[in-house]
């Protein structure tokens, strides 16, 4: 049994490995094969899959409390962290353990390796979520998208129970385009087959959302704006509901 001294050295020494990762790297194919090595764990609870510019970690905050108040098991996955990594993979509120890190670590990397791919720091660390909640045997998961959606990492949840796009803004301009049409056309990729849609004020104006959810047989709801005007907060919040 590992002392709290040596897990805590192990822990540092992941950490550094895992931050030793490429950056940034878009696309589903590396995310798919090694999900499918670790049994797909992504397919063995319920998940809603949130994707936007700004507003994504505080509705899936309350989308998580939202779920646990009905009694659920809920796996909450955010980025970025604030003080520690282990912020951003957690069980009803509860950040994962450090010896939990370690050994998902290990796990991911090396069924990666034993197949003959690379992942960058984002798809670890969502490999890691996606099978430490199957571990827990949550009943949901609220999964922010990491850049975009399309090639996002998250998006090898192929079907999800709902789907919401919170806000359109300008953000990562230089990998989803140099305009909001095209950065709402990214985003647009998370939407699935049949899968409920929910659009805050800023998304909803993107036609290219009802577009495509009309191509894949998607309902739609739409969040409208105040005519009052509302802070992000209360935005949010309405989102959820």
């Amino acid at each position: 049994m590992a002392t709290p001294a040596s897990l805590g050295s192990k822990y540092t020494a992941c950490l550094k490995q895992l931050f030793s990762h490429h950056a940034v790297k878009l696309g589903t194919d590396r995310m798919r094969a090694v999900a499918a090595g670790l049994g797909s764990p992504q397919d063995d609870y319920d998940i809603i899959h949130v994707a936007g510019t700004n507003g994504k970690g505080t509705t899936c905050a309350k989308l998580a409390a939202c779920l646990s108040l009905k009694g659920y098991k809920v796996g909450t996955y955010t980025s970025p962290h604030i003080l520690s990594f282990r912020e951003r993979i957690r069980v009803d509120s509860q950040m994962i353990p450090e010896e939990d890190v370690v050994s998902l670590y290990h796990r991911v990397t090396q069924t990666a390796k034993q197949m003959g791919v690379e992942l960058t720091f984002f798809e670890v660390t969502t490999q890691m979520a996606f099978l430490y909640f199957s571990q827990q045997e949550v009943d949901w998961a609220v999964i922010e998208t990491g850049l975009g959606g399309r090639l996002d990492a998250t998006n090898i949840v192929d079907s999800p129970r709902c789907t919401v796009i919170t806000s359109i803004g300008w953000d990562h301009m230089n990998v989803l385009g140099d305009t909001l049409d095209r950065i709402a056309q990214e985003k647009a990729g998370v939407i699935k087959a049949k899968t409920p849609l929910v659009l805050g004020p800023t998304a909803a104006v993107h036609p290219c959302f009802r577009q495509k959810a009309a191509c894949v047989g998607a309902d739609v709801m739409e969040v409208q704006a105040e005519p009052r005007g509302e802070d992000f907060e209360d935005e949010n919040i309405r989102i959820c509901r």
